[in-house]
């Protein structure tokens, strides 16, 4: 209970940074499973919508793996 508390906290942190990210500036953020993986890079592309400058190589799974697991986050991978 108290580990997945304090997965929503940290998640919460890591989103309210994300959405203060000022473009120029880098960041290094670590994770330990796929899915800390998919919450930290679609968050970061998804306050980066609007913004400039975005890329995400995939490197482990298969782009249309990547796109579904995108879609089900809830970015339009259409506009991005």
């Amino acid at each position: 209970m108290f580990a997945k508390r304090l997965k929503n906290l940290l998640n919460s942190l890591v989103s309210d940074f994300l959405s203060h990210f000022q473009a120029g500036t880098h960041v290094i953020l670590f994770y330990d499973t796929q899915e800390s993986k998919r919450e930290l890079l679609f968050n970061h592309l998804k306050f980066g919508q609007n913004r400039e400058g975005l890329a995400y190589v995939c490197s482990e799974e298969r782009p249309h793996e990547i796109r579904k697991e995108m879609n089900d986050f809830g970015l339009d991978t259409n506009s991005i």
